[in-house]
Order: C-alpha cells, then structure tokens, then sequence
C-alpha cells in the first residue's frame, strides 16, 4: 500500500518539517508556517477560482468585440470557442493523468500563477490598442 498517513495541521514530525514550508522557491518565511492549513489553502484557492471564472467571463464577453475588431462571421468566432472548450477538455484529461503523480497544491498554485499571466496577456490589446 503506497498511502500514507495523515497528519493534522497541528502535527510536524522531523521528516515531514518541509511538508508545511509556504513560500517560493528557497524563500519560505517561518512567519508563513501558519497559513499552511486547509482553512488557509481553501479561502485563498476559493479567492483564486473567484477571479479565474472573471477571466473565463470576460473571455466569453470579448466575443461581438471579435467579430467587429476583426471582421469575424459567427461562425468563425464560434470555432474559436469551440477550440476553447476542446483545448479545455484535452487538458483535463491530462491534468487528470498526472493528478496522482504531482503535489497538488503546488501545482494547482503553479496553475493559478499561469492563468493570471494569460489573463494579463488577454488584457494586452485593450492596453495597446484601445
């Protein structure tokens, strides 16, 4: 049997002392230790899944702003989003493959980080252009 125990947020054994390290990289602040709870993980997860589906939102919006920008029909801006929802869904079954193989808070933290990057990308043009 490859599981093992669980320990509460109360509880550090000596080998289990970098399982509860917040921080990035090397930089892990013992001031940090106390958000290592799933209190902390959930409201701040919760916070991030908040703003992600404003992305999503504002993504789906941007769609008559295509077709006017770009002089898209709407089938054209329909397969964009048709390729949206496809590439989401090949991606969820990949991340589902590697699920049981990775932390998962670190990687849906390193998910996180990246969806704010394409949000800021997505943002671009309206910043450059008008």
């Amino acid at each position: 049997n490859n599981f093992s125990p669980i320990h509460s947020s109360n509880e550090y054994d000596d080998d289990d002392d970098n399982a509860a390290d917040c921080g990035v990289g090397g930089f892990k602040p013992a001031a940090l230790r106390s958000c290592a709870n799933i209190n902390v993980f959930t409201g701040v997860y919760s916070f991030c899944a908040l703003l992600s589906s404003t992305l999503t939102s504002y993504v789906n919006s941007q769609v008559t702003t295509l077709e006017r920008h770009f002089g898209f029909n709407s089938a054209q801006t329909g397969l964009i989003m048709a390729a949206n929802d496809v590439g989401f869904l090949v991606l969820v079954l990949f991340v589902s493959y590697i699920a049981a193989r990775v932390h998962i808070p670190h990687a849906l933290s390193l998910v996180t980080v990246l969806f704010g990057v394409s949000g800021i990308i997505c943002a671009l043009p309206q910043f450059m252009f008008g």
